[in-house]
């Protein structure tokens, strides 16, 4: 015999899903800005790393960027 429920779902089930469900969705929000951050940071990185190199050549040297 299962009890009350006779049907052996457990009401506490379906909530128990959705909060994990909710964790998953914030978790993966999480994730993506993470993402977004490593990507300004790499962006950042780059720039910098050209503006040292130009400033290597900034004696008069026009250069071009394609």
């Amino acid at each position: 015999m299962k009890g009350s429920n006779e049907s052996g779902c457990d009401p506490r089930g379906s909530e128990e899903t959705k909060l994990v469900e909710v964790v998953g969705e914030e978790a993966n929000r999480s994730k993506s800005k993470v993402v977004q951050l490593e990507d300004e940071a790499n962006r950042r990185l780059l720039l910098s790393r050209i503006e040292r190199v130009l400033n290597v050549f900034d004696c008069g040297l026009v250069v071009r960027i394609f």
